[in-house]
């Protein structure tokens, strides 16, 4: 593909995308919704560049056993 092809199918993309309307409910459950303030907000406030897989790991530690939060770790 050339550059110029493939430029414009990313332009044809975006304007597919932004044609879209935008929704105002979730499309499934949060699983960090109930730790989120508690957990997560002050891990990232003690540590601002903590990496994503970190976190992950450390709520997979303190809540063995939730399916969002096995096999990462």
């Amino acid at each position: 593909m050339q550059l110029d092809e493939h430029l414009a199918t990313l332009t044809a993309n975006d304007q597919e995308r932004q044609q879209k309307p935008s929704r105002a409910w979730r499309t499934r459950h949060d699983p960090f919704a109930e730790v989120w303030e508690s957990e997560v907000v002050p891990l990232l406030r003690h540590a601002p560049r903590l990496k994503a897989i970190t976190l992950l790991c450390k709520l997979q530690e303190a809540h063995p056993g939730r399916p969002i939060l096995t096999g990462y770790c």
